[in-house]
């Protein structure tokens, strides 16, 4: 069980290094709002990519709805 444990928080930290360098560089590049704390972008972005797997009956378009929606919330103000 220990096992199990270690593998899947090496994921998740490998999975949060990664998203916080896209995250560091679009905000720096202007793609993603100034005031983004990347950290915890990166939780919820991780958070929302496992969630995908736990909803029954989930549809390609309603995951598309949802991944723009969280997408836009990390955008800059138009």
């Amino acid at each position: 069980m220990v096992a199990v444990s270690r593998t899947l928080d090496a994921g998740d930290t490998a999975w949060k290094d990664y998203l916080l360098g896209i995250l560091r560089a679009g905000q720096d590049g202007g793609h993603f709002r100034a005031d983004l704390d990347p950290e915890a972008a990166a939780i919820l972005i991780t958070g929302f990519l496992k969630s995908l797997l736990l909803h029954p009956g989930l549809t390609v378009d309603s995951a598309r709805h949802a991944a723009d929606e969280l997408l836009r919330s990390l955008a800059p103000a138009s």
